[in-house]
């Protein structure tokens, strides 16, 4: 967890949420992450934590979370474990196949997820766990929530950061703009997912479509009709 106390502020950064551009504003005030034992190093000495938990004697700090659109996070994390963006060279011909791939892992992904709340078994779990279950919030919802799609307009709200020397030269938003941490994907997630795969990620995790306003179409460019806008929202494929 990542912790400030001086602000009495807890950062939950889940993984996917442009949470190292995040980290390189937030180390500006004084934010620290937990190591273990007892162990505690600055924010951004080299790294961040995102376990999401409330430090003893935190309970009454407010909490802000970083969050990506959820169809978006899910292409990330489909990136990141499989190692596709790095090892792969796409061309117009490969993304039938990358559509196939993807779509087959977010059906396993969600499946698994959602058998794994009626089953208990730590080493299995640590996955969904980690990446999916965690986002479900069931005890405590954030206070704050830092959008990686309004990165600016969401840390405006946030009081210590639209008060500080930082904010008001307009280095955070000059910061935002020259992420140097944003990497650029084969191909965007509003054209990659079918409308069963989609409709898992908003099944499972519309606690998140709803808080963080998010459009639980916005998965595709494609028109959809009243009347398959309906099933989406009412019933699991």
């Amino acid at each position: 967890m990542n912790v400030s106390h001086e602000h009495k502020i807890i950062w939950w950064a889940p993984e996917r949420t442009a949470t190292k551009l995040t980290a390189q504003i937030l180390k500006n005030f004084n934010f620290e992450y937990f190591v273990g034992k007892n162990d505690w190093k600055k924010l951004g000495e080299p790294y961040h934590s995102h376990h999401l938990s409330i430090p003893e004697g935190c309970e009454d700090y407010k909490i802000i979370c970083n969050m990506r659109n959820p169809y978006d996070r899910v292409l990330g994390l489909y990136l990141n474990f499989t190692s596709v963006g790095i090892n792969s060279v796409f061309k117009r011909d490969s993304k039938e196949k990358f559509i196939k791939r993807f779509n087959y892992f977010v059906k396993e992904l969600y499946h698994y997820a959602i058998l794994t709340n009626k089953i208990v078994n730590l080493e299995r779990d640590k996955p969904v766990k980690d990446y999916i279950s965690s986002l479900n919030f069931e005890n405590r919802i954030p206070d704050f929530f830092i959008r990686t799609e309004n990165m600016i307009e969401d840390l405006q709200k946030i009081d210590f950061i639209n008060q500080s020397d930082l904010w008001q030269s307009g280095k955070i938003k000059e910061m935002i703009h020259n992420n140097n941490f944003k990497i650029n994907r084969p191909f965007s997630f509003n054209e990659v997912y079918s409308f069963e795969s989609a409709n898992k990620v908003y099944q499972y995790q519309k606690k998140l479509f709803f808080i963080c306003d998010y459009d639980p179409f916005s998965f595709t460019l494609d028109e959809i009709n009243d009347e398959n806008r309906k099933s989406f929202l009412h019933e699991t494929f």
